[in-house]
This record gives structure tokens, C-alpha cells and sequence, in this order.
């Protein structure tokens, strides 16, 4: 039930954004995906395409699609997770964080968006090895007169 994608990155859910639309040619990849196990969840019903290629029929297949997929419970996440028995990679109050694996080691990114510094005391979850904390240094920006094309 995992999403591989090209990238080397794998999802076990597939969280549909709230705009309730969907294109044919994506309903027809997610419900695929579902076919092939991935766990998709919706957090809006889905009401059509978001354009007219193919009105009106793409628009009722796309709606009788999405009607077979489930919606993320009511509670959020954190019961979709627990009932999976999937722990968090860190916790602490104002923190984000995501989890990424290598061939080689397992990291977790923690920020925060306050302006200054803080202190967090919370458990991480680790798979073996010994963790190691790195630090980004603060970084000050220009305010250029002019756009640049980052590259």
C-alpha cells in the first residue's frame, strides 16, 4: 500500500487537497493507485473537473470515481495514524517536522516559525543507529531591487 514515487520518496497515504476537483486523467491515476493498494483520502467531497474538457461526462465520472474513497475521520490524522500503529518521528509544542530516508540513515527536519530561538524538550523516535541534532545558522537576505531567477 506504500507510494513510491520517482523521486526515491515513499508516502503510506494519499491526502486529496480541499478543492474538490479533480481532472480525469487524475481521478483515473488515483483510482488506480487504490486499485494497486495506496490508501488515498479525500477531505472534501469531490464534485467535478475543474474545467470543461469533456463536460459533462468527465465531470459525473470524476464525481463517481471519488465517491468509492474514503474521507479522512473526523478527528484528523493522529487517529488514521494510531490506528496504524505509525508513531511520530518527533514531538514538541510549534514544532513541524518531516521524515525522510536514505540507503544510509533516517532523518527527521524540525522548525519552527518564530522569529527567535527555542527550546524543546519531546521524544524522538529513532530506528536504530545514534541520533544526531544539526543546526541551520541563521541566514540574513538581501532585499534585491530586482526579481532573481534562482537556478
Amino acid at each position: 500500500g506504500l507510494i513510491h514515487l520517482p523521486t526515491g520518496v515513499t508516502y503510506r497515504y494519499l491526502v486529496l487537497p480541499h478543492s474538490g476537483r479533480l481532472t480525469l486523467q487524475t481521478a483515473r491515476k488515483i483510482a488506480a493507485l487504490r486499485e494497486e493498494g495506496a490508501a488515498v483520502y479525500l477531505q472534501n467531497s469531490i464534485v467535478g473537473t475543474p474545467g470543461l474538457k469533456g463536460y459533462p461526462d468527465a465531470s459525473e465520472e470524476v464525481k463517481q470515481t471519488a465517491a468509492k474513497w474514503p474521507f479522512i475521520p473526523k478527528t484528523g490524522l493522529d487517529e488514521l495514524f494510531t490506528s496504524n500503529n505509525l508513531q511520530p518521528d518527533f514531538e514538541g509544542e510549534g514544532l513541524n517536522w518531516t521524515h525522510r530516508r536514505t540507503v544510509s540513515a533516517e532523518l527527521s527536519f524540525v522548525a519552527h516559525t518564530e522569529a527567535e530561538s527555542i527550546s524543546r524538550r519531546g521524544p524522538v523516535r529513532r530506528c536504530g543507529g545514534t541520533p544526531a541534532l544539526a543546526s541551520t545558522v541563521p541566514t540574513t537576505f538581501s532585499n534585491p531591487t530586482r526579481p532573481r531567477r534562482l537556478r
